[in-house]
């Protein structure tokens, strides 16, 4: 719900979406290797 708000307020939402995404993605994978 929040991401077309984002893409509202501004014009670079998906981008920011995209590197956010990405950022979730990487901790997800680090903290599979921590408890590993």
């Amino acid at each position: 719900m929040s991401v077309p708000i984002v893409q509202f307020l501004d014009g670079k939402g998906d981008q920011a979406v995209r590197r956010l995404s990405t950022a979730v993605m990487e901790a997800a994978t680090a903290g599979r290797e921590h408890a590993a």
